[in-house]
């Protein structure tokens, strides 16, 4: 059931990042399949690999780098839809960041580490339905505080909010 969930949470993710894009205005750089340059490097780094353009980045390997995300955040301990909401916030903003909005959804120290104490609120939370909106909302708060904060990003924040109520209408359905 896990890598089934993974399988298509990763195709909701592909879907949501497309391919190739090197928007001047966007401050995470150059991205393929929602992968930064900087994430690439750094997993070829780990990985005794050669540094390349982000450009050539292969979608075999890009699952092997979404893998990590799904991992970091935890996302096979949800259930769905909290699955992909962890997944593709894991993705938008980083695994740690995605841990945080999860500790806020669980009223539990949000220090962005899925240590004992955000196991166990985890464990005990009843609906994870509630949990997923509580992310989704947090992540608009978050994107609008963004723009507050660099008015430069305001280009990019109907496209993200789109994203955000698309994730919305997938926890409607409940998967």
């Amino acid at each position: 059931m896990a890598e089934d969930r993974l399988t298509y949470c990763m195709k909701y993710v592909f879907g949501e990042e497309g391919g190739y894009v090197n928007n001047p205005k966007d401050k995470g750089g150059a991205t393929k399949f929602g992968v930064t340059q900087k994430t690439y490097d750094s997993f070829l780094k780990r990985h005794g690999l050669k540094p390349e353009a982000v450009i050539n980045l292969k979608m075999e390997r890009a699952h092997e780098i979404y893998r990590g995300y799904w991992d970091a955040a935890r996302c096979a301990l949800a259930k769905p839809p909290l699955d992909l909401i962890l997944f593709d916030t894991a993705i938008n903003f980083g695994a740690g960041r995605a841990v945080e909005f999860l500790q806020k959804a669980l009223s539990v120290k949000a220090d962005k580490v899925f240590g004992p104490g955000t196991h166990d609120a985890f464990v005990k939370a009843g609906s994870h339905i509630t949990l997923a909106e509580s992310i989704v909302n947090q992540r608009v708060a978050y994107r609008h505080k963004r723009v507050q904060e660099d008015p430069t990003q305001k280009v990019f924040l109907k496209g993200w909010l789109n994203r955000d109520r698309r994730l919305l209408a997938v926890v409607e359905r409940g998967y």
